[in-house]
């Protein structure tokens, strides 16, 4: 991602091209966003969970983005 804008304007209310029915990030909408589902490995279409190369977010850090969905996902 070359800048917050260019990744916020490549997440936020963008249709996931894996799981056609979700947004890649949708705000205030945590079982919209499939971003989640590939972070925890849960509910995904297809593919695999991420990051695929190695260890998986901390419980922290996956809050953090769960937080930053639920309060609208701001740039």
């Amino acid at each position: 991602l070359s800048s917050t804008a260019t990744g916020y304007a490549q997440l936020v209310n963008v249709s996931s091209t894996q799981c056609t029915t979700k947004a890649r990030v949708k705000p205030n909408d945590l079982a919209g966003s499939y971003l989640l589902n590939k972070l925890t490995g849960v509910g995904m279409c297809i593919g695999s969970q991420m990051p695929k190369a190695g260890v998986s977010l901390t419980q922290a850090e996956l809050e953090t983005i769960r937080a930053w969905i639920s309060t609208g996902a701001q740039p």
